[in-house]
């Protein structure tokens, strides 16, 4: 029976318990974890580098800009441009509660300390 050495290789790797692969294998994977490794560094480097860049603050814009245009398209009695309008009259009711929660907040403390 002959044998050549890859596949006695092979055999021992197999009887030890161990699994046989390829010296092939390793070669394909490091060749793609370099380039994989890379991108990812740069990925993370350029999201840390353009985090207090001012080109967000233009992309903000344009979200604004799209945002205005389309409710602009819509019609009046349309439920987003409604929301919408009602958004600053719930903006000042929560106000006015937000008030009045801490005149009573301020009231009760006060009944409190003349309890005590």
């Amino acid at each position: 029976m002959s044998m050549t050495a890859g596949s006695g290789l092979a055999n021992l790797h197999h009887i030890a318990g161990r699994g046989y692969q390829p010296k092939s294998m390793g070669i394909k994977m490091s060749r793609y974890f370099l380039p994989v490794a890379i991108a990812g560094a740069a990925f993370v480097g350029y999201q840390l580098w353009a985090k207090d860049k001012p080109q967000r603050a233009g992309f903000a814009a344009m979200r604004r800009r799209m945002m205005k245009r389309m409710m602009d398209a819509m019609p009046a009695d349309s439920p987003p441009r409604l929301i919408v309008s009602i958004l600053p009259r719930l903006q000042e009711q929560n106000d006015q509660i937000l008030v009045l929660l801490k005149e009573q907040n301020d009231l009760l403390r006060q009944l409190g300390t003349k309890r005590n």
